[in-house]
């Protein structure tokens, strides 16, 4: 199978994924930029039947966060990384559904512009109880045919505010299996 395979990792946080999300559901495999995911029929048809957005958290301990802090601070002097803030109901994986537009990080730094945040502050930014979140969704690309987009946001409340960021995302060819 030929595989497609395109990412925005502006933080290097690809690497953080497999430690974060051991359980996905969800296999790689090809060569570097010629990569493809495996998913379930059943994976497949949840992400299809209702275009939600599968969602996978991880909540951050104490010492975690100090851990994601300190990898923050050493790509603080290269990227910026979008802030998407909303209410809870317009969260993604709540109810709405994110377009192929948006559904990775350069659609995110189109839409977050002005809001965008260096890496050093989004290392002051993690604490216990903020959470990573894996967001799962089924693009269409009409030169490479239906793609599962992976993007990965860090959610965390000031206050009464809650902030959300998108820290990397990817899309990749589509292989189901049992399909």
């Amino acid at each position: 199978m030929s595989g497609y395979f395109k990412d925005n990792d502006p933080m290097s946080f690809s690497s953080q994924i497999s430690v974060l999300f051991p359980k996905t559901g969800i296999s790689l495999t090809g060569l570097p930029h010629n990569i493809y995911a495996i998913i379930s029929r059943s994976e497949y048809d949840k992400l299809s039947s209702d275009k939600k957005l599968a969602v996978d958290t991880k909540v951050l301990t104490r010492n975690q966060a100090n851990t994601y802090a300190n990898l923050f601070r050493r790509a603080a002097a290269r990227n910026t990384i979008p802030w998407i803030l909303g209410p809870a109901g317009l969260l993604p994986g709540v109810g709405t559904v994110i377009s192929i537009t948006t559904s990775t990080l350069d659609g995110l730094y189109r839409l977050g512009g002005a809001s965008a945040i260096s890496a050093g502050c989004m290392a002051v930014l993690m604490a216990e109880g903020g959470r990573f979140t894996k967001y799962y969704s089924l693009a269409i690309d009409p030169s490479h045919g239906e793609l599962l987009v992976i993007m990965v946001f860090y959610h965390v409340s000031i206050g009464k505010e809650n902030r959300m960021y998108g820290v990397y995302s990817a899309k990749y060819a589509l292989e189901v299996e049992g399909g």
